[in-house]
């Protein structure tokens, strides 16, 4: 699955969301700081703007109250 960006953007996304969620996990199980994750994964400033803004929007605190019931 891709992801549009809902910003007025225009444009397609080309990360697949799989793998920032991947690379959110990793840097969660981790501790390190986004600028070092492993090149296996998007860049660190994708994953960390898709971050952001899910924390923005409410998306981040939505997805862990569904996981934690």
């Amino acid at each position: 699955m891709q992801w549009r960006a809902s910003r007025g953007e225009g444009r397609e996304a080309t990360t697949e969301l799989r793998e920032v969620v991947s690379a959110i996990l990793y840097v969660a199980r981790t501790g390190i700081a986004w600028r070092y994750l492993p090149h296996d994964f998007p860049p660190h400033t994708t994953v960390y703007g898709y971050i952001k803004e899910w924390e923005r929007d409410g998306t981040a605190e939505e997805i862990h109250d569904t996981l934690r019931d």
